[in-house]
Order: structure tokens, then sequence, then C-alpha cells
């Protein structure tokens, strides 16, 4: 071997121990933030849980098919979502492996699990809009009354639905994005150990 070639090879090893590291801190710092998110989507269940109950209480007292239809999609529809992505969010904080190769590894088992969270949201977004669109047919039936500022709460709703469905394929992008990264660095990381 040449000088040339063995010096080429070294900075090259170097410069993808720059780019685990960066990868770890990154980790680091997202596996952190992990935990309160844990705990803001755990409270955000127990209020709509809390909601739904309300809701379908109403709805039973009152007769009223809207606060029945609310209740309905937080207490029926909605936990399947929350159940999902709590045991995703939860399959993302095991880090065993602390080696270059196991935090490439546990950076690729995070975009997964990622992307996978995203996609709840993203059908999170497109339930909200499928109950706007209930809510208006029953009020075009004659099922529900004009009394509620329905135009108002309509644009909320579709706002939020747009927001989680757009931030969803936003955030894809950059996981793919990630994911490529880490492969690619895997893959280097496995053609020098062999």
């Amino acid at each position: 071997m040449t000088d040339d070639l063995v010096g080429e090879l070294k900075a090259d090893w170097q410069r993808q121990d720059v780019e685990v590291a960066a990868v770890r801190r990154r980790l680091k710092r997202l596996r952190s933030l992990a935990y309160l998110i844990v705990a803001a989507e755990i409270a955000g269940v127990l209020v709509a849980l809390a909601a739904g109950i309300a809701f379908a209480v109403i709805a039973w007292s009152h007769y009223d098919l809207l606060f029945g239809l609310s209740a309905f999609t937080l207490l029926v529809a909605y936990p399947p979502f929350a159940i999902g992505m709590f045991r995703e969010r939860h399959r993302s904080l095991r880090w065993v492996d602390r080696t270059p190769e196991g935090t490439l590894r546990y950076a690729l088992t995070r975009t997964r699990a990622t992307d996978k969270i995203l996609m709840i949201g993203y059908w999170n977004g497109i339930l909200l809009l499928c109950f706007v669109a209930l809510v208006w047919a029953c009020v075009l039936a004659g099922w529900i009354s004009r009394r509620y500022p329905l135009v108002f709460m309509s644009v909320v709703w579709i706002v939020s639905a747009l927001a989680a469905i757009l931030w969803a394929k936003w955030q894809m992008r950059r996981t793919a994005l990630e994911r490529a990264h880490c492969e690619r660095l895997l893959s280097k990381f496995e053609d020098a150990v062999n």
C-alpha cells in the first residue's frame, strides 16, 4: 500500500467517526426530548378520554348527535391511534448498544419508529377530516342543529387536520434523508470491518 492510499483510508475513517459522533449527539438530544413527548402524549390521551366521557354524557342527556359523534371519535376512534403512537415511542427509546455500529442501528430503528408515528399523525388528520365531513352531512340532513358555531369549528378542525397531514409528510421526507445517511454510514462501517 502506498502512503497516499493509507492516508486517504485514515482520513475517510476519521470523517466517518465524526459523522457517527454527530449522529450520537443528535440521538441523545432527541431521546431526552422523547420522554417529554411521551408525557405530553399521555396527558393528551387523558384529556381526550375525559372530554370524550363528558361529550358522551352531554350527548346522552340532551340527545345531541354532535356531542355523540365527538364522544365516539374520542372514545372509540382515537385510542387505537394513541396506543400505536405510545408503542412506537416506547420502542424508539431502547438504545442498548452504544458502539458506533449499535448507534447507527439504533438510529435506523428510531427513523422507522418515527415514520410509523408520523403515519399515525397523518391518519389522525384524515380521521379529523372525515369527522368534519360526517358532521356536515348530518347538518345537511337536519340531524345536527345549526345553533353551534359550526363554520368556525369546522375551520379550526380542517386547519388542524391539514397541519397534521402536512407536518407528517414534511417530517417523513426529513426522516427518509436521515435514514439514507445512517444506512450509508452503516454500509461504510460494515465494509471497513469486513
